[in-house]
């Protein structure tokens, strides 16, 4: 399974993900098969696993999916915050550094012209 997929389950640990999936190719025993189904009656996050698993028609490809689905959520999410960043002061975050840091390098300048010139006002 991939990585994507494994962290969707993590985060559930009442699932184990190749028992799912061995449940939908029926390859459980009648005592594994009623554990998974203790467990879908008992969570709904897995009854609603088990059901979006059983209505995909190629399974092979869901550790693909679920990565591509993640990457997109990413993607999203990381422009979204940039946006609100943005948004919310109203300037690109890099301007704000550079105005800040050129603050700094004038107040260092300042103070090391008082110390090195007395008598200047």
């Amino acid at each position: 399974m991939s990585q994507a997929w494994e962290q969707i389950i993590s985060e559930h640990p009442e699932i184990e993900p190749e028992l799912l999936m061995a449940y939908l190719e029926g390859r459980l025993s009648p005592e594994e098969q009623h554990r998974v189904e203790r467990q879908m009656a008992s969570s709904p996050f897995v009854s609603d696993a088990m059901e979006g698993l059983a209505t995909m028609e190629d399974r092979r490809r869901l550790p693909v999916i679920v990565a591509g689905l993640n990457s997109q959520l990413r993607r999203k999410t990381l422009s979204r915050r940039r946006r609100l960043f943005r948004n919310a002061i109203g300037f690109p975050a890099w301007l704000i550094y550079a105005t800040l840091l050129t603050l700094l390098l004038l107040a260092a300048a300042w103070l090391i012209f008082q110390r090195l010139l007395p008598g200047a006002p």
